[in-house]
């Protein structure tokens, strides 16, 4: 009879839906980036047709900078979807991540349940959600610094762009005067660039974090064998 304690155990499961969400994620910051390039050239294409129209005015460029900026509500408009999108797979995703390095005895600071609920929390989960994603960087000793760099590069410049950008686009759409619609669409533009940049720390930080998800996934197959 053959020794059954000589059978290797099977292989760990690391888990291929959980490592879609990582890679759902980056792709869709990576689509939000480039639809918000494309919004940062319509976005100066339309200042410069309102500070000329102030100028001179004539319906065949009122019509013009109609035409841009339903372009621009529409790069607008499909990244918020994006958002949208990007916000559900966040919560989903902090709180696996949470629990997967928790389990491989990783510290992380406030408890699971809050890993989704700080997710609705108002103005805190700014604050909270940071946290969280602050402890999982900080686990991976190999490349601490560098995930400390991408988060902080992607979480507040992608909050300041993005709502700064929307503030600014909502005081275009209610000024009465050209000039001023003018520059404040240099200044929405100027917004939606650090947004877009962020997005690409973005992309590199949930990279990085894949990168340390396969590294605890080895180290739990290596203990199970």
């Amino acid at each position: 009879m053959s020794d059954i304690s000589s059978i290797p155990p099977p292989p760990f499961d690391s888990n291929p839906r959980f490592n879609q969400l990582n890679t759902s994620i980056w792709i869709l910051f990576t689509v939000a980036g480039a639809i918000g390039a494309v919004q940062v050239v319509l976005t100066l294409i339309l200042g410069t047709q309102f500070i000329d129209l102030d100028n001179r005015n004539t319906r065949s460029k009122e019509n013009a900078a109609e035409t841009v900026e339903f372009f621009v509500d529409t790069t607008i408009g499909l990244n918020m979807l994006l958002a949208l999108a990007i916000f559900a797979l966040l919560v989903i995703y902090c709180f696996k991540l949470v629990l997967k390095v928790r389990s491989a005895g990783h510290a992380i600071r406030m408890p699971n349940g809050l890993a989704i609920g700080a997710w609705f929390i108002p103005f805190a989960n700014a604050i909270l959600c940071f946290l969280f994603f602050i402890d999982i960087a900080k686990a991976d000793q190999d490349n601490r610094q560098r995930g400390l760099i991408y988060l902080n590069l992607w979480w507040w410049p992608y909050l300041i762009g993005v709502h700064g950008g929307l503030f600014l686009e909502s005081a275009k759409d209610n000024s009465t005067y050209y000039l001023d619609a003018g520059y404040l669409s240099y200044a929405s533009a100027a917004f939606t660039v650090i947004a877009v940049a962020s997005a690409f720390f973005a992309v590199m930080f949930f990279r990085q974090i894949r990168h340390f998800e396969a590294k605890i996934d080895q180290q739990a197959n290596s203990a199970s064998i």
